[in-house]
């Protein structure tokens, strides 16, 4: 069957349907580009909010480096003994705080622990410590601070005042004049928190934009099918009142009139 032999009632619905698969298409595209948008920007969260909680550390280290050179300075300027200064840099250093659970602490480049909250691991020699995964990370953050610039970490620690261990991942730097490695970290889960709840954010934002798509699409389908409907009928009815009023004439009665609204 030819497109020309179809009824108007089926042409229009016909086209009435076309455009709705096309809206339907478009409004499924709009969702892949905003799922596809949404993966990158989540992708590009998770690398800045780690580069920031680097940064973060980084700096924290650096500024404590500086304040040992300060008390270093004074040493050599007759004010202390360089048992006094190191005495005085660990006690600062361990009273240090930073964020809601920052600290930090210090190793030799022997691994005898200098300062680490005060407790009972101070003045033992950590250097063949392991975490929950048999990893020697003491060794590492006292090799990785060693290096020109510092160097991460990523190991297992209990949080302060804690027993049970968490991931971690630290930055350390080496003080030369003391040969003393200090390092600070961030527990791993206070990362996830802030990009969980971004996550939480950007996906709550996309199932809104499902919802008030598919709203407006079974509006604008409730619609097209309302008006498609009556214009069908319209025109069907339009074109048999016609159709009788030329069947009449075609049998030689001229006596009845076609409705006024119809001439034109």
């Amino acid at each position: 069957m030819k497109l020309n032999d179809l009824k108007v009632k089926t042409k229009i619905t016909i086209l009435s349907y076309l455009l709705l698969s096309i809206s339907v298409l478009m409004v499924l595209l709009s969702l892949y580009n905003q799922n596809v948008t949404k993966s990158n920007n989540l992708e590009l969260l998770n690398e800045t909010v780690l580069a920031e909680y680097d940064d973060n550390i980084r700096t924290q280290v650096e500024n404590t480096v500086s304040l040992l050179n300060s008390i270093y300075a004074k040493y050599e300027n007759g004010e202390y003994t360089l048992e006094e200064s190191k005495k005085l840099a660990a006690d600062l250093v361990r009273d240090l705080r930073y964020g809601e659970e920052g600290y930090f602490w210090i190793d030799t480049y022997e691994g005898e622990n200098v300062v680490l909250l005060g407790g009972d691991k101070e003045g033992t020699n950590r250097m063949s410590s392991t975490d929950v995964n048999g990893y020697e990370m003491i060794k590492d953050i006292i090799a990785f601070g060693r290096q020109e610039g510092g160097g991460f970490t990523d190991y297992w620690f209990p949080k302060e005042g804690e027993s049970e261990a968490s991931p971690k991942r630290s930055y350390s730097l080496a003080f030369e004049p003391y040969e003393w490695v200090v390092g600070t970290g961030n527990y791993i889960d206070s990362i996830t928190e802030v990009i969980d709840t971004y996550t939480e954010r950007e996906n709550e934002k996309y199932r809104n934009s499902i919802i008030s798509f598919s709203i407006i699409f079974l509006i604008a389908f409730a619609v097209s099918i309302t008006v498609t409907t009556i214009i069908s009928k319209n025109l069907n009815h339009s074109f048999a009142t016609i159709s009788k009023f030329l069947d009449t004439l075609a049998t030689g009665d001229f006596s009845s009139n076609l409705p006024a609204n119809y001439y034109k």
